[in-house]
């Protein structure tokens, strides 16, 4: 299991529920939102369909961060910024990653 850290840079103005509500907004996504807490403080945890492992999205003091705990060979990571490069661009600015 190989763990991945990552921040996320949104766009002005845009922040980790407008992501959620980018996922939940189309039934088709291949990840899911499996908990989360809204608010100033707020994290998700996302899941894929068929790789094993967790996404974890938080928010905390202005920074959003993140981890991925992939347990199927690199392929929910893969998947992950896979679906962020082709769904979020109008979100994210940018994304900084450090391999474990």
């Amino acid at each position: 299991m190989r763990g991945v850290s990552f921040d996320l840079f949104f766009v002005y103005g845009k922040g980790l529920d407008d992501l959620n509500e980018l996922l939940e907004s189309n039934v088709r996504f291949v990840f899911k939102i499996h908990r989360r807490k809204r608010g100033k403080s707020g994290w998700a945890v996302w899941r894929h369909n068929k790789h094993r492992g967790d996404v974890r999205l938080i928010k905390q003091d202005g920074t959003f961060r993140g981890r991925i705990t992939d347990r199927s060979e690199g392929l929910l990571t893969g998947a992950f910024l896979s679906w962020i490069v082709r769904n979020a661009g109008n979100l994210i600015h940018g994304i900084d990653i450090r391999m474990r």
